[in-house]
């Protein structure tokens, strides 16, 4: 995968201090039978046929967020910042500059899509049960790949995203 697009684009990428990983811009079709997903395909170009859907290019922290000056930070080695009231983080995270913002539920979708169609398994919490919750950011820093586990310390990170779609906030 790590040759494939998209993966081959999703590359750690420094902005302002943030240890960020970027998303590149794609089309989704999913398809399902009886409410279940059934296949999901993605395009690095529009598609013409219907049930297509176009991801844009995004960032995403490296790291769980933490706070630096009031604002929301991807660095490793700090406090995770915890969850709080959506509209405190998505301030605090706007306060980094144009198009910093915390994800959506669409972004995380995305992720997780991308996951589903990696891992080949319609089931994530099966990978992702072992996680513990980190109180300090760049804890899968113990992960010695791009995508792993640390079995012993119960770390999990996702194309070198520390919780990808744990369902934090931040």
């Amino acid at each position: 995968f790590d040759q494939v697009f998209p993966y081959s684009e999703m590359n750690v990428e420094y902005l302002d201090g943030n240890k960020m990983v970027k998303i590149p811009r794609m089309y989704f079709k999913v398809e399902t039978n009886s409410g279940r997903i059934s296949a999901i395909s993605v395009s690095r170009y529009p598609r013409e046929e219907d049930g297509w859907f176009e991801s844009k290019e995004f960032f995403v922290g490296a790291y769980l967020g933490s706070a630096k000056d009031d604002k929301v930070v991807s660095v490793s080695g700090a406090a995770f910042l915890g969850s709080g009231a959506f509209a405190q983080l998505k301030n605090k995270a706007m306060l980094n500059g144009e198009g910093y913002d915390v994800l959506s539920v669409q972004q995380r979708n995305v992720i997780a899509m991308l996951m589903l169609i990696e891992f080949g398994t319609k089931n994530l919490t099966s990978l992702l049960l072992k996680q513990k919750v980190a109180s300090v950011t760049g804890s899968s820093d113990i992960v010695l790949t791009d995508t792993g586990c640390n079995m012993q310390n119960g770390v999990f990170r996702y194309r070198n995203i520390e919780d990808c779609i744990g369902g934090r906030e931040t």
